[in-house]
């Protein structure tokens, strides 16, 4: 079977199996899971974020890519410190279900892994006991070992609330399908390609046979060289499935190559709208509410963002609202090493008509 043939049969076992709101995103998720057999090869790499209501098939579209994708470790709300012994051990592909069933302070701790090992380098410290047996007895040491957390990773959830792993993130919100089709169609034990019917080990040794790392990296180091007019995360984390999608047909253009490029266009340009759109936009509005507007603390509008809200991790914290300060433009001074903004009345509504508020 030929790159080409082998992707399009993923794409349409997707498109037979799940309701996409958007067909291109299954072209997405096949690039995205062969390209974890080359993470190694990737400066970073996407996390893969699949989030929606209920029965939306968030579970099966996990357990469909500890089929497919390279050393799948499926698992439900692992903590912090076996998250990240099984990412130095095995090298995973890691698969998180049930995202939002995390405790509070377990959900800090694995979110700033998740945020941490998107990108290769990224390390976590642990002091770890060790026990020296001598002639005279045994005796214990504190030594501080550094963990890899770099690896590709998959979660769902009903609703991710941080806009720092978000950013780090494709993500994908399904639906709940009414096609009777889809709906009761499970992940099958084998694997039904166009021309004859293997197992799913076979279809993994399929994708290891006819993907050259070689080649990928190729791929990887020629977009490197080329202008984009993406920058930033948004061109690390897209560059990996470009590499990918550039060496299934030898760098000619072809149907699931248009989906990718199409799709990763869209999702930008709606990701860049939503960061004003949404909490940015939020933060501003919140604005109105204060007594001074000529010296405010981030703090303060971020009081005002939390009234009501009585669970942590559904609160936005100072850090947040800062970086929604900046992008909004909004001078500050440094005083005794804390940060006050300032804006007047007519910079203050110069800036709600510039955003339609």
């Amino acid at each position: 079977m030929d790159k080409i043939q082998l992707c399009r049969d993923i794409k349409s076992y997707l498109l037979k199996t799940f309701d996409f709101q958007d067909s291109r995103e299954a072209s997405v998720i096949t690039f995205w899971a062969i390209g974890t057999y080359f993470s190694d090869v990737f400066n970073a790499y996407p996390r893969l974020m699949i989030y929606g209501p209920k029965q939306s098939g968030k579970s099966k579209l996990l357990t469909f890519l500890s089929k497919i994708c390279y050393n799948a470790h499926y698992t439900i709300i692992p903590s912090s410190a076996a998250m990240f012994r099984i990412v130095q051990h095995w090298k995973p592909t890691l698969l998180l279900d049930e995202f939002n069933l995390y405790t509070d302070r377990e959900y800090k701790e694995v979110i700033a892994i998740l945020r941490q090992g998107y990108k290769k380098g990224g390390k976590v410290p642990r002091c770890e006991k060790l026990r020296i047996k001598s002639e005279d007895g045994s005796r214990e040491l504190q030594e501080v070992i550094f963990y890899e957390v770099y690896c590709p990773v998959a979660f769902a959830g009903l609703t991710i609330n941080d806009d720092q792993l978000l950013d780090r993130c494709i993500a994908i919100n399904l639906l709940r399908s009414n096609n009777p089709n889809i709906v009761h169609r499970d992940v099958d034990e084998v694997w039904f390609d166009s021309e004859k019917l293997v197992t799913w080990d076979g279809l993994r040794k399929c994708i290891s046979e006819v993907f050259s790392k070689v080649q990928v990296s190729q791929s990887y180091e020629e977009f490197k060289k080329v202008y984009m007019p993406i920058s930033g995360r948004d061109r690390e984390l897209w560059m990996p499935l470009l590499a990918i999608g550039h060496c299934v047909n030898d760098g000619k253009s072809y149907d699931m190559w248009l989906d990718v490029t199409q799709y990763m266009q869209k999702y930008i340009k709606n990701k860049q709208e939503e960061d004003l759109s949404s909490f940015d936009l939020q933060v501003l509005g919140e604005l109105e509410r204060l007594d001074d507007l000529s010296r405010f603390q981030a703090k303060d509008v971020a009081e005002l963002l939390n009234e009501g809200v009585t669970k942590p991790s559904e609160m936005y914290s100072s850090h947040a609202v800062g970086h929604a300060l900046k992008r909004l433009g909004i001078k500050f001074r440094t005083i005794n090493g804390k940060r006050y903004y300032s804006l007047t009345e007519e910079e203050y509504n110069m800036l709600k008509q510039r955003f339609g508020i």
